[in-house]
């Protein structure tokens, strides 16, 4: 633990939750979910609404194998954390902060804490990975001064709670009365810096690799989680951050990366979460003194939650020094239900983690967590996370980009977690996030998440399906499209149109116990014939398992989704070299069998609609049976060109003689339109006139017990494009004249769905 440098921002999420009373933001009961898995989630995909770019940024981690990033091609990887706010670049040392007794440490490589990497080993594997850097610039005012001093010396202040087992000559900082260490010297492990040390640092990083417009970092954070500072860093920074403590460094560091670097990207204020959205660390200070009845910062600011307050002075710089300073607006959010940086849990934490995600654009979601409790302003309760922060920027600043460059809900060891974390992905995709990274902080050996294998775990599956979900490198799309769930409870769907090949790319998530069909339409788009699909599910936890191709129709397809399952379908856009596929099937109201009246009379006797079976063959009294089975082929295009079709039906049985060896070849006759002009069976459908008889002539050949037979190129124009297709079944020879019945039973349109008639068609559009 000697080397532990990056810390998990847990801390932060209990930190204020203990903090502050219950007059202010504290935890309350909240309300719950039901879901309803009785019904099918039908999906509307419209290319033509809603359109936007997708940023590829939004896919970016905090900690990335050189190998892991190579294969998902990760976009941006954030060097950042509580130690990188006490980060030296000249020696490579930092401080562990509150999170393991403030001590100066070497930095070391997060997966294994006995190999050194500082900023200059960190940025080059990610120029070897072609990932973009985001680099944290300490404002502080402190750096470490080497690698073994720390900041409450058992030397100095004895009789503290407790000490460093490894280090036994550093404590917590924390007398044995639970007071804390006060009136230390910064200097016991720091040197004061100014912001010209970290313009000098820009500048090395701009001469060592290039400026952030020629391959060089492109983005810097003005430190992290300030917030905090007088928790995290109250060694060197006792005092409780302010609006103006805030905006007055963010100007002259920021400025101090400008100066180095004028193009860079600068992201701030690297805000801790939900509390730190609203108030200054000493707002909620004072408040929690006074009974949350007066905020300092906030009345003396103009009466704007600090967010808020930031973007507008950032804005009036720039009105008034012609430089923008903010690029990006840099936010923490962990959602505070208890999912994040957390084991998937039981039935009931899993559902609420998949539930929690919707805080993230959902206005009508009452978060279930102390935020959303009745003690709450209304406004508060509902976390809304990205139109809130659109809504401010808009208000305050625009132009500003949105970052969330710390997030966790949990669960990445196990299906659950893949599932969320595959709908943040598209929530930020579709909603207009600019950038993102997830915050997945190893402990190597011994990490209870599992996060120092993160790339075996579930969750990187969730990234691979957005980046590399064929293995060869293809992604989703970037261009957001409308794409609408009708139960995004049960089935979240997410849709882009990529510029590579046209294609429009699907995510569709599963995450119900049920597996669901979909009628999936298809708006202001044409697509070929055929899809691939792609699905990481919980019946495979170890790969993307590429699925058939799925069969497509111009205005979409059905398909069915696995339980806890995230699937990829790839729609390519029409070219006429894939043909559609329609399978339509036999209408159980209007197919059946007739029973010939006498043995030569040829007209129908009896008939029934009604029966799972149809009789092909003759009765006892040499009455020959024949059966018409009825497909409403309207469904296909006006205009469509069929390329080929396929009649297809089941052996149900048989009595007596199979009538093959007897009756000679099975005939079908066609009918374009219905027998005797009358889609219902009628009795005169036993000698009515085909379109053209002996269309198709069946033997006794059958596979899996499916007859089946395919028309010539000059029989497709018996099919009816407009309405009703019939056949009309019966035998070569009408009977055998032997006064024993010797029939075969097929299944009709009223057998189960597996077994019914089909007429399989496949086509093209001119």
């Amino acid at each position: 633990m000697k080397n532990r440098f990056t810390v998990s921002p847990l801390f932060a999420i209990l930190l204020i939750v203990s903090l502050l009373s219950t007059q202010g933001f504290l935890p309350t009961s909240y309300p719950t979910t039901n879901i309803n898995l009785s019904t099918p989630v039908n999906i509307i995909i419209d290319a033509g609404s809603q359109a936007h770019s997708i940023s590829p940024y939004i896919y970016g981690l905090n900690f990335a194998k050189e190998s892991f990033a190579n294969e998902i091609d990760l976009p941006l990887r954030r060097w950042g954390g509580n130690a990188t706010s006490r980060y030296n670049w000249q020696s490579g040392k930092t401080n562990t902060a509150n999170d393991w007794y403030y001590e100066n440490t070497t930095v070391t490589n997060a997966y294994d804490w006995n190999t050194i990497e500082n900023h200059n080993d960190w940025i080059e594997q990610n120029i070897r990975t072609d990932t973009d850097s985001l680099i944290t610039i300490p404002m502080l005012g402190y750096v470490s001064k080497d690698g073994t001093s720390c900041g409450f010396n058992i030397a100095l202040y004895p009789n503290q709670q407790e000490v460093d087992p490894y280090r036994p000559s550093c404590g917590n900082g924390v007398w044995q009365n639970g007071s804390y260490v006060t009136g230390n010297n910064p200097l016991d492990t720091s040197i004061a810096v100014n912001p010209s040390f970290m313009q000098d640092w820009a500048s090395t990083m701009v001469s060592d690799y290039g400026s952030s417009t020629s391959g060089g970092v492109k983005f810097y954070a003005l430190d992290n989680e300030p917030e905090l500072w007088s928790d995290t860093h109250r060694d060197i920074h006792p005092a409780h951050q302010t609006y103006d403590e805030l905006l007055e460094k963010s100007i002259n560091y920021g400025e101090a990366v400008k100066a180095a670097d004028p193009n860079a990207n600068l992201l701030g204020y690297v805000a801790f979460g939900w509390s730190g959205y609203w108030y200054s660390y000493n707002d909620l200070i004072i408040a929690a003194q006074n009974g949350y009845t007066y905020f300092p910062d906030y009345a003396t600011h103009g009466n704007k939650y600090q967010v808020e307050w930031y973007l507008a002075q950032m804005n009036q710089y720039e009105q008034t020094n012609d430089v923008r300073l903010l690029d990006y607006l840099d936010l923490h959010y962990y959602p505070e239900s208890g999912v994040a940086l957390q084991l998937a849990g039981g039935a009931e934490t899993q559902a609420l983690r998949l539930r929690s995600t919707r805080s993230l654009w959902d206005p009508t979601y009452r978060d279930e967590s102390w935020i959303g409790g009745n003690d709450q302003t209304p406004e508060m309760r509902y976390v809304k996370l990205i139109p809130r922060m659109h809504g401010w920027i808009n208000n305050n600043y625009p132009g500003t980009k949105l970052a969330i460059t710390e997030y966790n809900f949990g669960g990445l060891e196990h299906i659950n977690g893949a599932l969320a974390q595959a709908e943040v992905l598209g929530i930020f995709g579709r909603e207009g996030v600019d950038m993102a990274a997830l915050w997945n902080y190893p402990l190597p050996g011994n990490d209870p998440l599992g996060y120092d294998n993160f790339e075996n775990l579930p969750g990187a599956y969730a990234f691979r399906m957005f980046r590399n979900y064929d293995g060869n490198g293809s992604k989703f799309g970037g261009t957001s499209i409308s794409a609408i769930s009708d139960d995004r409870s049960k089935l979240s769907v997410f849709a882009a149109e990529r510029s590579e090949d046209g294609s429009i790319t699907v995510i569709a998530i599963n995450k119900t116990s049920t597996a669901i069909t979909s009628n999936v339409s298809l708006m202001n788009f044409v697509p070929d014939g055929l899809a691939k699909v792609y699905r990481y599910s919980s019946a495979n936890l170890n790969a993307i398992v590429q699925q058939p191709s799925l069969p497509l129709e111009p205005n979409g397809f059905t398909y069915g989704f696995p339980a806890n399952s995230i699937t990829m379908i790839v729609i390519p856009p029409y070219t006429g070299e894939n043909p559609y596929g329609k399978t339509v099937i036999s209408a159980a109201t209007q197919d059946g069998w007739i029973l010939e009246s006498t043995e030569t009379s040829n007209v129908g006797g009896t008939m029934n609609s009604t029966a799972s079976t149809l009789n092909l063959g003759d009765d006892s009294a040499n009455r020959q049976y024949r059966a018409i089975l009825s497909f409403n082929t309207a469904a296909l295009p006006d205009d469509a060109v069929i390329t080929s079709a396929t009649l297809k039906f089941k052996y149900a049985g048989k009595t007596g003689t199979l009538p093959f060896s007897t009756h000679g070849s099975l005939l079908a006759d066609i009918r374009k339109g219905p027998y005797s002009n009358n889609p219902a069976l009628q009795l005169n459908d036993f000698k009515a006139a085909a379109s053209k008889n002996n269309l198709l002539s069946f033997t006794n050949d059958k596979v899996n017990n499916w007859y089946s037979k395919s028309f010539t190129t000059a029989n497709f124009q018996y099919i009816n494009l407009s309405g009703i297709t019939q056949f009309r079944l019966r035998f070569q020879i009408d009977d055998n004249h032997d006064f024993g019945a010797d029939f075969l039973r097929i299944y009709s349109g009223n057998a189960a769905a597996a077994d019914r008639p089909q007429l399989i068609i496949k086509y093209t559009l001119p």
